[in-house]
């Protein structure tokens, strides 16, 4: 199917519309998203459209672009010591000259023209937007097509209006393949092992050690399945442990869904937006058998849900949206134990 966005453009001085310009692109039929969905394993390409409606002419050809705007903005301090902090990066830029062979063209009335256009090599930046707030951050794309209309006199050129039609992109990060060898992980428990020690009261020598492991069902989300469709991120954990303290108690145990937005090497924000207690954890002293314990984890709630309809940014990415998930043992009178598991939240998963 063909799917598309249409944009008039008019000389306002004698009230004339020159042109109408359409942006279309061929997709699947199972194509559900908009004009502007981008993905990091898809070229964007399609056709540019001009239906001319009034005679007009060109001096610069027809430019098509594609860019990719990393933005934070952060203040540190109060008073004299108040700082204003901008970072910003232009991780992707692409240009292209549609009429490079004809670029002083005159187009006349009733003529429509067919453009074809092709970016590739779109990288793996889904796009964002945090503020709260001083602190902004985002990760914006845009579109833009660009005619440099030539109005006949320098004060026509002047005071003219060119073409410049401009769309914002959403980057939905990358599909996943699940029959794909490197994705051989995906559906296949994560295991983490632990050993940690529990510090006694007022001193930093050991009283025990809490032992184990933690199995975590799932650690891979689809966006489009899990979040839009099921409403909730879930995943069984299962855990075995022991506690080897003479002393201390392992209380229970809770789990936290966190999100981080970063920019650079600067925090914005890494908060809780799920939480929750698993029921009967409590470790006793010298526990010295191993015990097992099955839960499930969940991320249901609106606040969280919101910002999770966008994908887990890269390692690699200049501004990153990234999720875990924290297993936190509650020990009296000491720091508590933790457990971390990153979580990749994906567009969808594919075969």
């Amino acid at each position: 199917k063909r799917i598309g966005m249409k944009y008039e453009h008019f000389d306002k001085k004698k009230n004339l519309l020159l042109v109408e310009l359409q942006a279309e692109r061929d997709v699947p039929e199972s194509f559900k998203d908009e004009f502007n969905t981008i993905a990091y394993d898809e070229d964007f390409c399609g056709d540019i459209i001009l239906d001319v409606k009034n005679d007009f002419k060109i001096k610069g050809g027809v430019k098509v672009s594609m860019k990719c705007n990393e933005f934070g903005h952060w203040v540190t301090g109060s008073g004299k010591n108040r700082r204003s902090h901008t970072k910003r990066r232009t991780s992707y830029s692409r240009e292209l000259h549609l009429l490079s062979d004809d670029q002083n063209r005159t187009f006349r009335q009733g003529e429509k023209v067919v453009l074809p256009f092709k970016f590739d090599d779109i990288i793996d930046a889904p796009s964002f937007y945090y503020h709260c707030g001083n602190s902004t951050c985002y990760v914006k794309w845009e579109f833009s097509v660009y005619l440099d209309l030539d109005y006949g006199s320098a004060f026509g050129n002047a005071f003219g209006r060119d073409v410049d039609f401009k769309c914002d992109c959403n980057h939905v990060g990358k599909y996943l393949s699940v029959s794909d060898p490197v994705n051989a992980h995906l559906g296949v428990p994560t295991d983490k092992n632990i050993s940690m020690s529990i510090p006694s009261f007022m001193c930093c020598c050991s009283s025990g050690d809490l032992e184990g492991r933690v199995w975590l069902e799932r650690d891979h989300f689809s966006v489009a399945d899990d979040v839009k469709k099921n409403k909730a991120l879930r995943s069984a954990l299962q855990m075995q442990l022991k506690n080897s303290s003479k002393k201390k108690e392992i209380q229970n145990a809770r789990y936290e869904f966190r999100r981080s937005i970063s920019i650079d090497r600067h925090c914005f924000d890494d908060c809780v937006v799920s939480s929750g207690y698993f029921p009967q954890s409590n470790l006793t002293p010298e526990m010295t058998n191993f015990e097992n314990f099955n839960f499930q984890v969940s991320l249901v709630d609106e606040r969280g849900l919101s910002l999770a309809n966008q994908a887990t940014s890269p390692r690699t990415n200049y501004a990153r949206l990234e999720w875990k998930l924290v297993i936190i043992f509650k020990v009296s009178y000491a720091f508590d134990p933790k457990i971390d598991f990153p979580i990749t939240l994906c567009p969808r998963f594919i075969a």
